[in-house]
């Protein structure tokens, strides 16, 4: 008798414990969430106040049909060729440092006209932060049967 009580003590410390983990995971995922969509909410707020303007990005006639308004982002961007150079994605998952936003705003190589945003002060530096992280955020997993199919090229060649 006095086993059974220790084996269901263990049982039950061992599936609280459990159910106890699972809870902290939860709560990561759900803090990660919510610190993705602050960052989001930060990125549109950014863009709206300096760019979306009736006369840039904004309005019933965006330039380059781009519209930054809360509304169209990021899904009007995100694997979009751009309107000035179609060789380059406004936000690239496949390598996020050669998204033409960016490069926009930094005045990066590939980036045709003027530097953004124009007749405007450059965005203040925690600006431009959070839009790279936004940006990054958006990069396809890397694929792992790719890394397979690399050794298996590996191969033939030996």
């Amino acid at each position: 008798m006095r086993k059974y009580i220790l084996m269901s003590i263990l049982v039950l410390s061992f599936m609280a414990g459990v159910v106890f983990a699972g809870q902290e995971e939860e709560a990561d995922t759900v803090k990660t969430l919510s610190e993705s969509d602050e960052l989001e909410a930060r990125v549109v707020q950014i863009l709206n106040a300096n760019c979306a303007s009736s006369t840039c990005h904004g309005g019933d006639n965006p330039k380059m049909k781009l519209s930054l308004e809360a509304d169209d982002i990021p899904e009007n961007m995100i694997d979009v060729p751009s309107q000035q150079n179609g060789k380059l994605m406004l936000i690239d998952t496949k390598d996020p440092s050669q998204s033409y936003l960016l490069l926009k705003m930094t005045g990066g190589e590939g980036m045709k006209g003027k530097k953004m945003p124009v007749m405007m002060p450059p965005l203040k530096d925690d600006d431009m932060k959070d839009i790279m992280t936004w940006v990054r955020g958006f990069a396809a997993p890397a694929d792992e049967d790719d890394d397979d199919d690399d050794e298996e090229d590996e191969d033939d060649e030996g």
